[in-house]
């Protein structure tokens, strides 16, 4: 492992070894090795477990705690469906499997203070497919036994789950080739050919329903290639999937023109009304089965195990095959899950799919390569589960939870981890840049705000409105420009600002907020000589009465760093904007320290005095309200922000702030009323 960590909580010697090792291995043995995949998961996360206890790493991010989240919210629908429905033995069976997705929160922790380690998981998914390659031809030599039911393929797994996740480990493993290169020709080649192995292996197993993400995942594939390679790498790798696939259907010992014809041969059947024996014929009567199982209990299902009490129904009335009951799920995760855990599980289910997808989908359009080739790993491997889960209750069975968990913690923990270190990696900024900052009062705060740019950005410029502190002295300390002006308001202050910046970018801060040194290297990394965007909105999480708060109302991210020729403010008194004439504008990662309020009564007061304004900014034009209707926005904010927004994650501090808000907005809607009573107590236009 590395010896000079990139971070303070880093892993270093020997733990850090053995976790490389699990890494490694788990997708190198999984599919050819019986046991190995539960041994490696619970291992690893006991590791994680350990590790926690005995020291506290870096807090989790905003984008953690929705993943752990995701995975508590989806066990404990699942926990509270079972206890609302069947109490059964079979649903109880299920629920252990489900518990398995807990796992994924210690095997996070870990795995996030691993920096370099992705050449562990690369390697590891190259050997896997390989390895599922190699393993299908030999039996393919052996006289074609597997296509009849090989003994020796049984030792490892049922062919249904080889074949779909030997398909995943393929796709994700051609990651690899942009991670090894610049790094090693040579080693290019075992990814390249994990790929190649990992899909003969999925066309060989016969397995038709794994086919189905085969499309999918050849069409990201595409789209993947074609934004960060010339057209000759997607055309080559998509040909060569094609010419996999041409190749197996061509070979009759392989059996995949027989079950191709044969699958073309019962949709055309079903399609004219037909009778069809077989999983393909039984897909029709076990959908009704689910759906009412579903309308049984629309909100959380028949319960865990559910289905297969109504099954059992279907059968004995005479509605649906006795065959059937072989299968005690609808060959759906999608189908299972409505109709055992309702649309609350199937919430829970799309959440679990979606916050990786859409945090991968960031990641995969990161400049870092590490941290894209990573991402793309992640969505090869969510778009195949999503698609798996069409055709087969994918999650109905332990070793497609135990593969998915292991394999989204390690995936989405590297991709921290590389962030990390990306971010801790300091570099020369070529553009120029300015601060402008307004000010009144904040002799106690700004100077812990000026010093955090000092000697970093190009030019400091401060506008002071007439503070009666020492604001204009400190600022002097720190800034090239100090200027005392009158007060126009926020939107022409922040103009004035700006026009008395000459630098090619502006970063505009509040008088409270710190500039970080993780955003620092994250501004420098994207000002290059050609940025990509030519705006950057900076999240802003609150810290409130002590704790950093991520959810509800608190976090936001407006438009702070932009290229100052493109740029201008709105003229509003309160809740000014910048606004672009052209370009692009983008999501930063890392955030500025932002503690807003100075106690209680300095919150209460700054939401009171917004909430004046902003009512005078209404009435000016043209808007009225009503008291029924400040009450009804205000219920509706709260519950919008605690709930819908997550507020209720920052514990007593989420509901504070949620109610601070939802005060805010009576306080708003109540004062526009009021000036309605009473016009002569409205500000003129344009008035502070």
């Amino acid at each position: 492992m590395d010896a000079n960590p990139v971070f303070r909580d880093a892993l270093q010697g020997p733990r850090a070894w053995l976790v490389a090792a699990i890494i490694l291995l788990f997708p190198a043995t999984t599919l050819v090795l019986e046991g190995a995949a539960s041994f490696l998961l619970l291992l690893l996360a006991l590791l994680g477990i350990v590790f926690a206890l005995r020291e506290r790493g870096e807090p989790l991010s905003r984008d953690e705690k929705l993943l752990v989240f995701s995975v508590a919210f989806f066990v404990g629908i699942a926990v509270l469906s079972y206890l609302l429905g069947e109490l059964n033995y079979l649903g109880f069976k299920k629920l252990g499997r489900y518990a398995r997705f807990l796992l994924l929160i210690p095997i996070y922790l870990v795995v996030r203070r691993m920096p370099h380690s992705g050449r562990y998981w690369w390697t590891g998914l190259a050997i896997g497919g390989i390895a599922v390659g190699l393993f299908s031809l030999l039996l393919l030599i052996d006289e074609g036994r597997w296509i009849e039911g090989n003994d020796l393929f049984n030792l490892t797994t049922e062919p249904l789950l080889f074949a779909s996740l030997s398909l995943v480990v393929a796709f994700m493993s051609l990651g690899g080739v942009e991670y090894f290169r610049g790094r090693s020709a040579w080693l290019m080649l075992l990814p390249a050919a994990g790929f190649v192995l990992g899909c003969t292996a999925t066309f060989l197993s016969g397995v038709r329903s794994s086919w189905v993400a085969v499309p999918g995942l050849a069409l990201f594939l595409f789209w993947y290639f074609a934004t960060r390679r010339a057209p000759a790498w997607r055309w080559g790798v998509l040909g060569g999937l094609l010419a996999i696939a041409v190749l197996v259907y061509l070979v009759p010992q392989t059996g995949v023109a027989e079950r191709v014809h044969m699958l073309v041969e019962d949709v055309g059947r079903i399609l004219a009304g037909e009778k069809v024996e077989g999983v393909i014929g039984y897909r029709v009567p076990m959908a009704k089965i689910a759906w009412h199982a579903f309308l049984q209990n629309p909100l959380f299902g028949a319960g865990v195990g559910g289905y297969a009490v109504y099954l059992r129904e279907f059968v004995e009335a005479g509605l649906a095959p006795e065959q059937l009951l072989r299968f005690d799920h609808p060959h759906s995760e999608y189908l299972a899950v409505l109709a055992g855990r309702g649309l609350a599980g199937l919430l829970a289910l799309l959440l679990v799919f979606g916050i990786p997808l859409r945090h991968f989908l960031w990641g995969i359009r990161h400049p870092d390569r590490d941290i894209a080739a990573l991402s793309y790993a992640g969505i090869a491997l969510v778009v195949g589960f999503m698609q798996f889960a069409l055709t087969e209750a994918i999650f109905d069975r332990t070793l497609p939870i135990t593969f998915y968990v292991f394999c989204l913690a390690v995936i989405y923990g590297l991709v921290r981890a590389c962030e990390r270190e990306y971010l801790s990696r300091s570099t020369q900024r070529a553009q120029s840049l300015s601060v402008i900052i307004i000010a009144k009062n904040e002799a106690d705060r700004i100077g812990q705000t000026l010093a955090a740019i000092h000697g970093w950005a190009d030019e400091i410029i401060v506008l002071d409105s007439g503070s009666s502190d020492e604001t204009v002295e400190i600022a002097r300390r720190y800034a090239d420009k100090v200027q005392v002006t009158d007060w126009p308001g926020f939107g022409r202050q922040k103009q004035r600002a700006l026009d008395a910046a000459s630098c090619d970018w502006v970063l505009a801060l509040d008088a409270d907020e710190v500039v970080t040194p993780a955003l620092r290297n994250e501004i420098d990394h994207e000002l290059t000589a050609t940025p990509r965007f030519q705006g950057y909105r900076i999240p802003r999480p609150l810290i409130i009465f002590g704790q950093h708060v991520d959810y509800g109302g608190s976090w936001q991210a407006p438009l702070r760093l932009f290229r100052r020729t493109l740029a201008r403010y709105t003229d509003v008194p309160v809740h000014e904007k910048v606004v672009l004439s052209e370009g692009k504008i983008t999501l930063m990662r890392s955030g500025l320290h932002h503690p807003t309020y100075r106690d209680y009564q300095h919150a209460l007061q700054k939401f009171v005095d917004y909430a004046w304004l902003q009512a005078g900014a209404r009435w000016n034009r043209g808007r009225r309200s009503s008291m029924t209707g400040a009450a009804l926005r205000a219920a509706y904010n709260f519950i919008y922000n605690y709930f819908i927004r997550f507020g209720f994650l920052d514990g007593a501090h989420g509901f504070v702030l949620a109610a601070l808000h939802a005060q805010y907005t009576f306080n708003k809607y109540a004062a526009l009323w009021a000036m309605e009573q009473e016009p002569h107590t409205a500000p003129p236009p344009g008035g502070e």
